[in-house]
């Protein structure tokens, strides 16, 4: 290939990509175009084109789901990434394509599995839908599974229908599907219920928000979703409920018949499904032929993928289906505080509720939060007689910091606790990376609000995906607006952030601390009258060393001090009370260790004796956690006290004996000295000693 031909085929990327409209799409028209560059040997031609479109597919791979997607592909978008990251010939994104590649070999190993007859993936028994990212050009779909959450309440005027996300107006096959599985969700409900209102205000939530959807052919899922919520809305005898993983595909008329979605499109559907977690995908009668023609072909390649097609003419055979639609009984007490929570201003109901509660005296009707732990992978929310009330599937990183992920706060002074969460995992059919964000449940488990940071800054080198990992500090009441200060720490890099939500509302308010490292934990305190301090303590990368600080919520707008290249592009340093850095020890030093990381917590606060505690955990990165250097400042930063654990001092001292490390030993007062005078403090302008006042 010659550089004209090169060019031609960048020319034929940019046309591809003004056409391409999915993630999926774009990551693989750019790797193509990747993989093809290296077949030159000139590394600045290279280099400079790779750099043309590094950003953009960085960012399609860090947002896309890479579950549905063939194995053999997989394993050649790793294989590129690996190749570009061997090359070195761009040093500033190795964090990116090492993320890349961990993600997807993540997700190629569970396929694997799963592919093989081995079910590894978090079940949730749910009905999905396979949706395909709209494209206008031919060949492969790229496709993922979808659900829906309905919530329906009661309208005075007319029948309102919301989705979201959608554009200003819902799609024209959307809305009349939408429409129809409604009127068949009501004519099912009026089955069991004579009187119903005559109009009601439903909405319809993508769970994990692809994109805008299009046309009818999520109309099962729909109806049954719709069917479920209008059941549980009024409190009838029965409930459906979904008792396995199923995907299924198809519009519905207004007779209820299963409406075919063509030949091609059902393949494609089908090889969504077969790369998923889901056992079984109901599709319409028509198309039973064409999804049993591509899974034999599928299943050539993979014979122990167990997948089930059940074709199906209407929505009535679908009910009768109790392998795929359980027609639940609810209990008399269930059904009593159902309709309790809904007439909960109706004088009657509050009576007859307190005359049931009399004589059901012995049961647990406590629907107060008290306590929140975590059970197995999920997030249990229980009262105080730990009666699970709801629970929320969680993702890994809750195992370690979870009180920084999971909190029961009262939001609005009702005396009833809320949910806030930032470890939800809402990717649980397909385990990717969680983009982590915020949500706050009431006491039924009912999402309130949902918070997505999406804040960026640059620095003179890099520019950094919008993939964060979040965790809660605490809450404080400034100007009689309960906060809740948060840390957000970048998933692949190392910018973090600090900044506050409106508790009632979800919405960010004041300023945002910016920090060239990742923050591990804190606390609120009021070291001043007026307004509270942030104590944190994390990691500065610019400086290669643990540090603690205290700023005042007022002066947060701005950055940490740090050093060139680490700094962030526009941003004024923020005016900070303290700024600390801690040393790193000669042990830790020996075995060339990065930084030596404080713990999870942070800040241990001793109220006791006025001090904030944290630690430096020393030596190589997999040495436990009990080799650590604790520092104690008292509350005006002005004198420390340095602790050093037992099993520290034999590791270290085992290398002085040996003559590895040069003296003092440990338990001299030399050794904690030596350590102290090498602790700095910022003073607004720079970096000097900090003298300890003792």
């Amino acid at each position: 290939m010659d550089i004209i031909q090169l060019e031609k085929l960048r020319q034929e990327l940019e046309k591809n990509l003004t056409q391409a409209h999915s993630l999926g799409k774009r990551f693989f028209l750019i790797s193509d175009f990747f993989d093809s560059l290296f077949e030159f040997e000139n590394k600045n031609l290279i280099q400079s084109y790779l750099l043309e479109y590094m950003d953009l597919y960085l960012t399609s791979a860090s947002q896309y789901d890479f579950h549905f997607i063939p194995p053999v592909q997989l394993r050649k978008s790793i294989e590129l990434s690996e190749k570009i990251y061997e090359s070195k010939l761009l040093p500033n994104y190795n964090n990116s394509f090492l993320q890349i590649i961990e993600k997807i070999s993540l997700q190629l190993d569970l396929l694997q599995k799963k592919l093989n007859g081995e079910d590894e993936f978090q079940q949730t028994n749910e009905i999905f839908f396979p949706a395909l990212e709209e494209s206008e050009q031919s060949g492969e779909r790229f496709g993922m599974l979808e659900s829906i959450n309905i919530t329906i309440t009661a309208s005075s005027v007319k029948e309102i229908f919301i989705v979201d996300p959608a554009e200003n107006e819902i799609e024209q096959k959307l809305n009349e599907q939408i429409k129809i599985s409604f009127q068949l969700a009501k004519d099912y409900l009026l089955k069991q219920k004579k009187r119903i209102n005559p109009h009601h205000k439903v909405i319809i939530q993508f769970e994990n928000r692809f994109g805008y959807y299009l046309s009818n052919s999520l109309g099962v899922v729909l109806t049954i979703k719709m069917i479920e919520e209008l059941l549980q809305f009024y409190n009838t005898p029965f409930a459906v409920k979904i008792p396995q993983v199923v995907a299924a595909t198809g519009g519905m008329n207004n007779k209820g018949e299963i409406l075919s979605v063509s030949k091609d499109l059902i393949k494609q559907k089908t090889r969504v499904v077969f790369f998923s977690s889901a056992d079984i995908l109901i599709v319409p009668k028509d198309d039973e032929a064409s999804a049993l023609e591509e899974l034999i072909e599928l299943n050539k390649e993979f014979p122990k993928r167990a997948l089930r097609i059940i074709g199906l003419p209407d929505l009535n055979d679908l009910l009768d289906r109790r392998t795929l639609v359980e027609i639940q009984k609810q209990s008399v007490p269930k059904r009593a505080i159902n309709t309790a929570r809904k007439h909960w201003i109706n004088t009657l109901s509050i009576i007859l509720l307190t005359i049931f509660f009399s004589l059901l005296i012995t049961q647990d009707w406590d629907n107060k939060p008290t306590i929140v732990k975590l059970v197995e992978n999920r997030i249990s929310v229980q009262n105080k007689n730990e009666k699970e009330l709801f629970s929320k599937s969680a993702t890994e990183t809750i195992l370690y910091q979870f009180e920084q992920k999971a909190r029961l706060i009262d939001i609005n002074k009702d005396g009833v606790n809320e949910l806030i969460l930032t470890a939800e995992n809402k990717y649980n059919l397909r385990n990717t990376y969680p983009k982590d964000t915020v949500r706050c449940y009431n006491n039924f488990g009912k999402l309130i609000w949902e918070f997505a940071y999406e804040d960026t800054v640059p620095s003179l080198e890099e520019k950094f995906e919008k993939r964060y990992i979040i965790g809660m500090i605490d809450t404080v009441t400034v100007n009689d607006i309960k906060l809740l200060y948060l840390i957000v720490n970048n998933a692949p890099y190392y910018p973090s952030s600090i900044f506050a939500l409106d508790l009632k509302t979800g919405k960010k308010v004041g300023p945002t601390l910016w920090h060239p490292g990742r923050i591990r934990g804190g606390i609120i305190k009021f070291l001043k009258k007026d307004f509270p301090n942030l104590v944190l303590a994390g990691v500065n990368n610019g400086l290669n060393n643990t540090i603690i600080f205290s700023i005042s919520v007022n002066n947060m707008n701005g950055q940490a001090p740090t050093s060139e290249p680490y700094y962030f592009l526009n941003l004024p340093l923020a005016k900070f009370d303290q700024y600390i850095v801690l040393p790193k020890s000669d042990y830790t030093e020996f075995f060339k260790t990065r930084f030596n990381y404080p713990p999870d917590m942070g800040i241990i606060d001793n109220e006791a004796i006025n001090n904030f505690e944290t630690c430096t955990l020393g030596g190589k990165n997999n040495d436990p956690k009990n080799l650590s250097i604790r520092y104690s400042f008292d509350y005006n930063f002005n004198s420390v006290k340095t602790v050093i654990t037992d099993d520290f001092q034999m590791k270290r001292d085992d290398l002085v004996q040996k003559k590895i490390l040069p003296p003092p030993y440990i338990d001299t007062p030399d050794y904690i000295e030596m350590l102290e005078r090498q602790l700095l403090r910022w003073d607004g302008e720079k970096f000097v000693k900090f003298k300890n006042k003792k």
